[in-house]
């Protein structure tokens, strides 16, 4: 369904916080999250990764997530900077060092 932060919107101009709410709106199997749940389980899932290949010595970690997940989490890291869109089955590469995400 068209939700309120789409009205007169395209897609690109509507914020994570918005289209998390406009879905919490709508959702009638009460199955979507605030963005405030959303992006605390985003970071904090994002950074135990980090933190338990940190204590264990180090190395990388591939993680496999839907787009949407990976394009948050990178808008979350820096919402000053404009990411393109994620295409399905594409590469982003994050780095973790002093409890900092780039």
């Amino acid at each position: 369904p068209r939700t309120v932060a789409f009205q007169g919107k395209n897609i690109h101009d509507v914020t994570y916080p918005e289209l998390a709410q406009s879905i919490l709106d709508v959702d009638t199997a009460g199955w979507a999250e605030s963005w405030e749940v959303l992006r605390k389980r985003i970071i904090e899932g994002f950074t135990t990764i980090a933190e338990d290949l940190e204590r264990s010595g180090g190395g990388d970690a591939f993680v496999v997530s839907h787009s949407m997940t990976i394009a948050t989490f990178a808008w979350l890291m820096d919402p000053s900077v404009e990411h393109p869109p994620l295409d399905n089955g594409s590469v982003t590469v994050v780095a973790y060092e002093n409890g900092i995400f780039t």
